[in-house]
């Protein structure tokens, strides 16, 4: 049984998906970056 609110599906356009992309393979990109970048692509795919 699902509990809480319905949750919107998460839409981001093409150049959002290039960026965030982009922040997870960058070596200089900070831990907690990178790690925010992935949630995100996974959460909208």
């Amino acid at each position: 049984m699902a509990r809480g609110r319905p949750l919107q599906p998460l839409r981001i356009s093409p150049s959002e998906r290039e960026r965030r992309l982009a922040r997870t393979r960058r070596h200089k990109s900070a831990r907690a970056v990178a790690l925010r970048a992935r949630i995100v692509l996974g959460a909208a795919d």
